[in-house]
């Protein structure tokens, strides 16, 4: 990487880029999160994720224990109602969870990767918002300024206006969204081992 990784920096910064793609802003947002009307307990049971203060922003949901990749960690939503995971898990562009649609529409938070213990819990909200019926309409252009910083923070080889523009094209194609920074660097590597696969 050129720029020397801070993931609380990158947090804050990815969160803005977040909102600026989404036509969200801070306020909105806040008021959404913070709305107790449709926020519940913990429901009994579920024991792998605490509540406690978080060096990203405010309160964050950490782990309890280690989880593997795939590991159902807790409840973000039972029906209509969000959870403390669902209110309190926190962004990143590197994220180590998501949240899956399960039959009934309930979304659970899941081990994007290995956690271990004692360590925060983090999403990337373009993938929440995916699953979680967002029809809001994106900002293509913020998009694109997303993805040429990517391609700067990661110092891969520079692109051309018309490479970014397919590159996003894919992710948007593949995922639905802008994908976090692991997928992004995994769909980046596949095309240029298509690339190379058509030169031969």
């Amino acid at each position: 990487m050129n720029i020397p990784y801070n993931p609380i920096t990158e947090a804050h910064d990815d969160f803005e880029r977040w909102l600026a793609e989404y036509n969200f802003t801070a306020a909105a947002v806040r008021a959404i999160t913070e709305n107790t009307a449709d926020q519940i307990p913990m429901p009994a049971g579920f024991d792998k994720v605490k509540l406690q203060p978080s060096p990203i922003n405010g309160l964050g949901m950490f782990a309890t224990c280690a989880a593997d990749t795939n590991e159902v960690l807790a409840p973000g939503r039972v029906g209509v109602m969000r959870t403390p995971a669902g209110r309190y898990t926190n962004h990143s562009p590197t994220p180590n969870a998501y949240f899956f649609q399960a039959s009934g529409g309930d979304l659970v938070l899941v081990a994007k990767r290995r956690v271990t213990a004692g360590e925060e819990l983090t999403i990337d909200y373009r993938q929440a918002a995916s699953v979680n019926g967002n029809n809001h309409p994106l900002n293509r252009a913020e998009m694109l300024k997303t993805v040429k910083r990517r391609f700067q923070y990661l110092g891969l080889p520079e692109q051309t206006d018309k490479e970014h523009e397919a590159f996003l094209d894919a992710g948007l194609a593949i995922f639905g969204y802008l994908p976090s920074i692991p997928d992004f660097l995994d769909l980046w590597m596949i095309n240029e081992a298509i690339k190379q696969e058509a030169t031969q």
